[in-house]
């Protein structure tokens, strides 16, 4: 935080009053005390009294500021826009970016080392434009995910408005997979002060059971399909699960063709049965290629259902389970799990899984599955149907009509134009690689065991990939 410096009354031989003084001091000549009198009576400059009692502004006290108040306002406004297009900035950079403008403009201040301002100096500056700027932890995101525009999401919903027309909400679910894992997580404990790294002995894995999650708009929870790494299933690991759950195994864990198959007629079609035939049904998810099968296409057909991908790298803006459903289930899982571990140790068994995602289900309970389900149809814009819940939500980029503002870093002055190269500079790398990666083709290396090899040099393991690989003998070794 910034330093706040306390000085004693009478250090200084400026500002040595209080606000409160001088308001009182005011009073005092507005109540027909001269204000020469006042102002030995309240410790207060003359000048300074004759200023506020005609409503005059004050001269700021100590040194003025290195930036004007103009390139301020810019600097906070370019802040803010590297943090709309992905790339917030951090004290470190704010400092380098004011060393750079000040070494462009040719301006030399004594009072920074090498034109390089401090610390403090970028945490004052945040505390200024608190209404505009503030310093919080961020989370990574990946470029595919960063590239979804607002062109992608308006043809999207333009497809979407189609195929939702007349279609009732119960006749629309949503189906995601998401993995329910072995780890209770971190959790803020107590400890005495000065104990730098706290630690609590309790049993944990990486493992994860992959869990497929179905809801409807109107807030109707389909049974869970649970799927264990594993290559065979046994009868323990499917006793005392949620009511109606499905369980099967894969050796990678994950939904493939044949389990995504039988998911879909296990759950999605007795679902759907309930309903008129000939009335439309919609099912969301997104475009993994193990969830489509012509074997699915067929049974969409004759049961008047229509099958909607959601556009690539987006489901965190358009996946209802992913905007309000899943967040609430693992906090519950994890307070679930705690309590599980706290009596138990070892990794939790798969004949204890069930169990434990029944519990957490039960915690959640069935009205607050309900509403997340409601949400989160309702905050992707699919019931009702709005695509501004999802436009909303992307960063903003600003056009030339868009906001006050915005003109005013459009302006024709000089000081502008790094403001438009910064923006650029930003839009370019939010969207695409600056250098792609290079591939090199690879074959395995006939070396026995605790043999060390000897690195080739870039160029030479490039051109010579051939000529080495192919002796059944190790390249060059160090035995």
């Amino acid at each position: 935080m910034v330093l706040k410096y306390h000085r004693p009354s009478g250090s200084r031989s400026y500002k040595d009053y209080s606000e409160e003084s001088l308001k009182k001091a005011v009073v005092a000549v507005k109540s027909g005390i001269f204000r020469r009198k006042a102002a030995v009576e309240f410790g207060i400059p003359r000048a300074t009294l004759n200023r506020a009692v005609e409503d005059k502004p004050l001269n700021k006290v100590g040194w003025p500021c290195v930036l004007s108040e103009e390139e301020q306002v810019r600097l906070a406004e370019c802040v803010s826009l590297a943090g709309d297009w992905g790339f917030p900035l951090n004290m470190l950079d704010i400092r380098l970016i004011v060393k750079g403008f000040l070494d462009r403009s040719g301006r030399n201040k004594k009072r920074f080392k090498n034109n390089m301002p401090g610390v403090e100096f970028a945490m004052a500056f945040v505390q200024r434009y608190k209404s505009k700027l503030s310093n919080k932890l961020c989370q990574n995101v990946e470029r595919s995910r960063a590239a979804v525009s607002e062109e992608i999401i308006n043809s999207y919903f333009d497809e979407l408005q189609g195929t939702l027309d007349g279609v009732d909400p119960a006749m629309i679910i949503n189906y995601d997979e998401t993995n329910m894992t072995d780890d209770p997580g971190r959790k803020k404990v107590v400890v005495r002060r000065g104990f730098r790294h706290p630690e609590r002995i309790i049993d944990f894995s990486k493992s994860s059971t992959s869990v497929m999650f179905s809801g409807s708009a109107d807030g109707i929870h389909l049974p869970p399909y649970i799927t264990y790494k594993a290559e065979n299933l046994y009868d323990t690991w499917t006793v005392s699960g949620p009511k109606g759950a499905f369980y099967n195994r894969s050796k990678s864990g994950w939904f493939t063709l044949e389990i995504f198959e039988d998911r879909f007629r296990k759950v999605a079609l007795p679902y759907f049965k309930k309903f008129d035939k000939d009335a439309t049904k919609v099912m969301i998810g997104d475009n993994l290629a193990s969830h489509i099968s012509p074997w699915i296409i067929e049974e969409c057909k004759s049961h008047n259902i229509k099958f909607l991908l959601l556009p690539p790298n987006s489901t965190y803006y358009t996946q209802p389970l992913d905007v309000a459903f899943f967040r609430p289930l693992k906090i519950k899982w994890r307070q679930t799990f705690n309590d599980w571990k706290l009596k138990n140790r070892g990794c939790v068994p798969k004949d204890r899984f069930p169990r434990l995602l029944r519990q957490c289900l039960e915690a959640l309970s069935e009205e607050n599955v309900k509403n997340n389900l409601v949400s989160g149809f309702k905050a992707t814009g699919i019931v009702p149907l709005d695509r501004q819940q999802v436009l909303k939500r992307l960063p903003k980029v600003t056009k030339n009509d868009d906001t006050n503002s915005e003109k005013d870093l459009n302006s024709s002055n000089a000081e502008s134009d790094w403001v438009e190269t910064f923006k650029s500079y930003l839009g370019d790398s939010r969207k695409k690689e600056t250098q792609p990666t290079r591939k090199m083709k690879k074959k395995k290396l006939n070396v026995p065991a605790g043999r060390g090899v000897e690195g080739l040099g870039e160029i030479e393991a490039e051109d010579s990939t051939n000529d080495h690989c192919n002796n059944p003998q190790p390249c060059t070794s160090s035995a």
